[in-house]
């Protein structure tokens, strides 16, 4: 499978995407606790843990 940040560049996350979820999200994905499920030409299910203590 392809990494999902191939289907977005930081311009569309910096339009799309609150700050918070942006700071948020960078630090489950550093602890990588994010699953790719399923993959396709138009969509992509994840699985995402959460996140204890602060960032």
């Amino acid at each position: 499978m392809s990494e999902i940040r191939n289907h977005f560049n930081q311009v569309d996350l910096d339009a799309i995407a609150l700050p918070s979820n942006i700071k948020y999200g960078t630090a489950i994905y550093e602890r990588k606790a994010v699953s790719i499920s399923q993959e396709g030409d138009t969509e992509v299910e994840v699985l995402v843990g959460g996140i204890t203590g602060s960032v």
